[in-house]
């Protein structure tokens, strides 16, 4: 193995971490964002049964911070297993150049 070959066997292993490293980061995120308590992810958004939506009268935006009477979607909840699921899977791997 020349030199050379060495170097680029160095930077293909350094860049597998930075790699890995990247992807948990962002699937972390994702499980940051989608734990959030929006109106969008409320069972109520939309529909009559939103207390803030009866009240004034307009419908709240997807992404506006949510009410007391908050309840998650069910399909809200798997999503955040499932991204969770796949960080876990990311956290077992490991560094492949």
């Amino acid at each position: 193995m020349t030199d050379v070959d060495m170097i680029f066997d160095a930077f293909a292993a350094a860049d597998a971490v930075v790699q890995r490293a990247d992807a948990i980061a962002m699937m972390r995120q994702r499980i940051v964002d989608a734990k959030k308590d929006v109106c969008g992810s409320c069972v109520s958004w939309m529909r009559p049964a939103c207390k803030p939506e009866r009240q004034h009268g307009h419908f709240k935006s997807v992404s506006a911070v949510a009410c007391k009477a908050f309840k998650r979607k069910q399909w809200d909840e798997n999503f955040i297993r499932e991204l969770e699921g796949k960080l876990q899977d990311l956290l077992k791997t490991k560094d492949q150049p």
